[in-house]
């Protein structure tokens, strides 16, 4: 077997100084990984630890939360069938506008095979990642090389096409939609204007706001962020989308 010469997400989210990665991403084999894991989860029984905030998005509009040809799943990923046991899979609009600014993708590589629950990308940020979970067995055919490892440009991304943001394309036969709860138009964005009407609530809770901040985006409207404590965040993350963040 050739040497590693892939680096660990946890060295590319600035939580370990020096490691390269052995197994080609699959972290659910990694001993570092769970170690790491089991240890950030636990963060939050710690109450003395320093509180740090992040910038969060309150989507301004449900527009575009739902287009013809995508199967959306409630946690605020889509596919979409390019072939008979092929689809792409990609990040909900909802998504791109609500999560902190990022810093890099790190997206699962050609030919490893994905359980349902397991990690297929992950998303950094200022202090910490996001392990998002596969909702589908299937093995991996390709990846969106200009997404994978660069360093983003969050207004791009929010307000560019999130369909042509795809992150990684899957071979696949589980695709029973009923299993997968594919949502129907109504349902998708009945989801999104209540978790948009759960943001803006939150932007007015001590709990979680310290400010809010205006920022003006490329097409002259504005887009509001929620700051909150990067533990709360992880919470909502989890309460919203089933996925997971890790904070450091």
């Amino acid at each position: 077997m050739p040497p590693p010469t892939e680096n660990c997400i946890w060295m590319e989210a600035g939580v370990l100084e020096y490691q390269l990665c052995p197994l080609h991403y699959n972290c659910d084999n990694c001993e570092i990984h769970r170690k790491l894991t089991a240890h950030l989860s636990s963060a939050e029984e710690h109450p003395d630890k320093p509180a740090a905030y992040i910038p969060l998005g309150i989507p301004d509009d449900p527009q575009g939360s739902f287009e013809a040809g995508y199967q959306y799943l409630p946690c605020y990923l889509w596919l979409k069938h390019i072939a008979k046991d092929r689809v792409q899979v990609g990040l909900h609009p909802f998504m791109w506008q609500f999560l902190p600014p990022l810093e890099k993708t790190l997206l699962a590589r050609e030919g490893r095979h994905i359980q349902p629950g397991a990690c297929m990308f992950w998303l950094h940020f200022q202090g910490g990642m996001i392990c998002c979970r596969s909702p589908i067995e299937g093995a991996v055919l390709a990846r969106n090389e200009g997404l994978d490892g660069a360093i983003l440009n969050p207004l791009a991304l929010q307000y560019g096409s999130a369909y042509e943001n795809w992150l990684l394309t899957l071979q696949t036969a589980d695709l029973d939609p009923e299993r997968l709860q594919v949502m129907s138009r109504i349902e998708t964005l009945e989801r999104v204007q209540r978790h948009r009407r759960l943001l803006v609530r939150l932007a007015r809770s001590p709990e979680y706001n310290r400010a809010i901040s205006e920022i003006a985006d490329p097409h002259g409207s504005v887009l509001k962020k929620l700051i909150t404590p990067k533990l709360q965040f992880a919470k909502l993350l989890k309460k919203l989308t089933d996925q997971v963040a890790f904070v450091c």
